[in-house]
């Protein structure tokens, strides 16, 4: 007896399904173990989603979940149900839960079935005919939307071994090699056709797939065409091939663009069978079409679902990076400081950090990774650790950075390099300092004379043997400190004029008798009043720290 009121059939990837009644007002679903449907996948959140009582019907709201929650293949924030919709809990196909009214529950392919056993397959040419075709048509697309892709497919081949009478039905697609790949198979008795049963003729295969053209033999013994040897061996009498075609290029109109195979719907037979009308030719090849655009849509779609998954990826990337940037805003004691990272892309490869010595003594840092994106940023996290544990361990910037540089040359084969500028403030006011290849820091006076902080070492994870010099500087009440990267400098303005140091200076001049965080804040107003705005082509860092 089947089971009736409102209820969820949870159907998991191997294929098992659990049905869990709607009895409760709200119904919390995710991957904590508190919830009432416990889901076991990564891409689902502790508390994804939920499902609750709205007067007189259900409602499923996503609850700011990273992966999102999907209905019937779109994203949703919150909306109502209705019987057979499908919802998903992340980008991947599994898990479902399929929302069930009604006490009889009709599966899609039997929907899809009665959709196609109508009289259209039968051979006729009469106007109401077209418009049954024409309305089976239009079914087929608006129910597709919410059918699994494996269901549609079978559906067609069972109605297109119907409509040509052939025994065999195959859905074959070209890989990235542009090799001919089975994807389903089905016989007349509506079972299905594995890999093993592959078997097919070859030479008609691609005579389709190389000319974009159909080829509808009903009875080989009675046409002009050479029997290959593989339709001589499976003793083949009726072949039945069909182009599948997919449109490249979205900025041009369909009727520029060149369709391109992707595929090919293939039957076949060991009898001979009859002729097919035109009707029939005409409902087969808008078979093959629909296939095409289904699998077309299913492509774009998982295209769409993988660059949100990449999307998520990189903002959890992004938000661990930001973790483990120091929040660096205020005052310290003897001194102030500010810091700002603006990634070009969602993750940088720049980094800033301050870290607490004993002796009230703080260390700066500033990198610059070469390159941009994930291996970038992953490069500047692991030398943001090896750095914070040798400056930890030794309290000697110039051991530290020649260990840093030494890992670095014997373990990264990345081919990147990697600027730093490192210093060490004492409560006196003495700034000790390496700067290993990067743009020399500026130190500005009360005065509003400017030196910069150069000294000699090259770019860490180059040369093993790279020698660095420390530096030694005293500093006055007032005196500040700007440490930046390269994207600051050559940020460009729409006439590809670069910001450069001589405006980054006169900035720190003019505003250098502000608290470090308005000086920090009115330098990169300065650099976006120079770009206006533009997209930002290298990360982006400033370190102001202002000596009080």
């Amino acid at each position: 007896m089947a089971e009736s009121g409102p209820r969820l059939k949870l159907r998991e990837a191997t294929g098992e399904e659990t049905i869990v009644a709607l009895n409760k007002d709200e119904i919390k679903i995710g991957r904590h173990g508190e919830n009432d449907i416990k889901i076991r996948d990564p891409f689902v959140s502790r508390v994804h989603a939920q499902i609750f009582r709205d007067g007189n019907q259900f409602r499923v709201h996503d609850c700011d979940s990273k992966s999102g929650t999907y209905v019937n293949g779109e994203r949703i924030k919150s909306q109502p149900l209705k019987h057979g919709d499908r919802i998903q809990l992340s980008h991947n196909e599994f898990p479902e839960l399929t929302f069930l009214i009604s006490d009889e529950v009709i599966s899609s392919e039997s929907f899809l079935n009665s959709i196609y056993s109508t009289s259209l397959f039968k051979t006729s040419s009469s106007a109401s005919d077209l418009q049954h075709v024409s309305r089976f048509l239009e079914s087929v697309r608006q129910f597709s939307a919410g059918v699994p892709l494996h269901e549609i497919l079978d559906v067609v081949l069972d109605n297109a071994l119907e409509l040509t009478g052939a025994e065999r039905a195959f859905i074959v697609l070209l890989d990235d090699s542009k090799q001919p790949r089975f994807q389903r198979g089905r016989n007349s008795k509506k079972e299905y056709l594995n890999e093993n049963d592959f078997r097919i003729s070859s030479s008609i295969l691609k005579k389709v797939l190389d000319s974009g053209k159909k080829q509808i033999i009903s009875d080989v013994e009675h046409e002009p065409y050479p029997q290959a040897e593989s339709v001589v061996n499976l003793e083949l009498r009726t072949l039945v091939c069909l182009p599948l075609r997919s449109m490249k290029g979205s900025d041009v109109s369909a009727a520029d663009v060149k369709p391109d195979v992707m595929g090919a719907l293939y039957l076949d037979s060991r009898e001979a069978t009859e002729a097919l009308s035109k009707i029939s030719e005409g409902l087969l090849e808008t078979l093959a079409n629909d296939v095409s655009a289904v699998l077309t849509n299913a492509r774009l779609l998982r295209e769409s679902r993988e660059k949100e998954r990449l999307e998520i990826e990189l903002n959890t990337a992004r938000e661990i990076q930001e973790s483990l940037l120091p929040e660096i805003r205020g005052s310290y004691g003897n001194y102030q400081a500010a810091a700002q990272n603006i990634p070009s892309r969602r993750i940088s490869g720049d980094y800033f950090d301050r870290i607490q010595l004993s002796g009230d003594r703080t260390v700066f840092v500033i990198a610059d990774v070469s390159g941009k994106g994930v291996s970038a940023a992953i490069l500047t996290s692991l030398v943001q650790g090896i750095l914070f544990i040798e400056i930890s361990r030794l309290e000697n910037l110039t051991e530290a950075i020649i260990n840093v540089n030494r890992f670095l040359v014997q373990r990264s084969n990345l081919g990147k390099f990697v600027s730093l500028f490192i210093a060490v403030l004492h409560p006196d006011g003495k700034l000790s300092y390496v700067n290993a290849g990067h743009n020399p820091p500026f130190l500005i006076h009360q005065s509003g004379d400017s030196i910069e902080l150069a000294a000699k070492g090259m770019v860490l994870g180059v040369v093993e043997q790279a020698a660095f010099e420390e530096r030694t500087i005293e500093l006055q009440p007032g005196d500040l400190i700007c440490l930046y990267t390269d994207g600051v400098t050559e940020a460009p303005s729409p006439s590809r004029e670069l910001f450069g140091e001589d405006r980054l200076r006169a900035a720190l001049i003019q505003y250098r008798n502000l608290d470090a965080e308005n000086i920090l804040e009115n330098v990169l107003q300065t650099v976006t009043d120079h770009t206006f705005d533009l997209p930002r082509s290298d990360d982006l860092t400033l370190l102001i720290v202002k000596y009080i």
